[in-house]
């Protein structure tokens, strides 16, 4: 089942990488949604579905080098792909976080305003990049 996900999820990749801002182009008035999951880096979830542990250094270095973020919901049963600088979210790799903002479900994306991280039973707001849109 994890290959499947992994090329159902590297399909999106590409899909949102290429379309970039065009993702939220169609969006309506509609509220701000949150989600909360794992973040990850796309490229090593999608290819090895590393996560946490031993991965953390190169998940770090990922989105440092400007690999897509992503966020595992659902005890990683989906993924939504993070349409923002993903530099900006390596100090969260690998973290429970909490992503608010534009969802767009058909393309599996998030633009996020903002960003909680899960520090025990607490959050704690954290910093967004600026978008790239």
């Amino acid at each position: 089942m994890h290959s499947v996900v992994r090329s159902v999820v590297g399909a999106v990749l590409v899909g949102v990488v290429v379309a970039g801002g065009f993702v939220f182009a169609d969006e309506k008035k509609e509220p701000e949604k949150s989600l909360t999951g794992q973040l990850v880096d796309s490229r090593c979830y999608v290819k090895m579905g590393a996560t946490g542990g031993d991965h953390d250094e190169c998940a770090v270095q990922c989105l440092k080098d400007g690999i897509p973020a992503a966020l595992l919901v659902d005890g990683g049963k989906e993924v939504y792909f993070i349409v923002a600088p993903a530099m900006g979210f390596a100090p969260y790799a690998n973290k429970t976080v909490r992503l608010t903002g534009k969802v767009d479900e058909k393309a599996h994306a998030i633009a996020p305003t903002k960003i909680e991280i899960k520090k025990g039973d607490t959050w704690t707001e954290g910093k967004i990049p600026k978008s790239m849109m």
